[in-house]
């Protein structure tokens, strides 16, 4: 990815017309000249007022660290994995979801 090209994943649609159950929404593009990348992230429900529930953020990150990330989901899409967890830099996949109580084992001093 380079200059201001940027890169779209999307599932389904925000349009009522279509009807889709849910929109997801991922865009990723260079923010700066040293290669910095920016990740904006949008999921709607879909759903009319008093249910509607939007989330939208952005992350910025190094190219390896997404690097890292797109290997990541890759492999967390084989369905071997039930959480996948990612620090900016390095992706970790469990093949056990997080307990209450896991918090101390799962994340090392200076994670996230």
């Amino acid at each position: 990815m380079g200059g201001s090209e940027t890169r779209k994943f999307e599932i389904g649609t925000e349009d009522p017309v279509d009807r889709c159950d849910c929109h997801l929404l991922i865009e990723c593009k260079q923010i700066n000249k040293t290669g910095r990348c920016g990740i904006a992230l949008r999921w709607s429900n879909n759903r009319e007022f008093p249910y509607r529930k939007v989330h939208e953020f952005t992350i910025e990150s190094e190219p390896h660290g997404l690097s890292e990330l797109g290997l990541g989901i890759k492999s967390y899409a084989n369905m071997r994995h039930v959480e996948l967890l990612w620090d900016g830099n390095d992706v970790r996949l469990f093949e056990k979801a997080a307990q209450q109580g896991d918090a101390p084992e799962r994340f090392a001093p200076g994670d996230l």
